[in-house]
């Protein structure tokens, strides 16, 4: 919980987390997470590399640029929600770090 005087700098930092994992998303995570596997081990044959081929034709039933947002929406959540509460007790540049490294480690 945020104390009263330091909400909107709470705010503001998971503005900025949303923002970051947000452009990290569309230019290579969506393509290590759905990309072709490279020796069963990891996605990425550079398919979807800042989201080449991903429009609006179906994938599957849905259109593949809305699977795509909805996909990365679930991303930004999970970091900002493990990220929001140490943000008034360190300092803010290494929590994003930090939450750049989860992301790009957990893909």
């Amino acid at each position: 919980m945020a104390r009263k005087k330091s909400v909107l700098g709470t705010i503001m930092h998971c503005f900025f987390m949303l923002c970051l994992i947000s452009v990290q998303w569309i230019l290579w995570g969506y393509m290590l997470s759905f990309g072709e596997d490279i020796g069963g081990i990891i996605g990425g044959g550079l398919q979807y590399l800042f989201l080449n081929g991903v429009g609006t034709e179906p994938n599957g039933t849905i259109p593949h640029l809305v699977f795509m947002m909805f996909q990365g929406m679930s991303a930004v959540i999970t970091v900002g929600k493990g990220k929001g509460a140490p943000l008034q007790a360190s300092d803010q540049e290494s929590v994003y770090r930090g939450a750049f490294l989860f992301y790009k480690l957990r893909r």
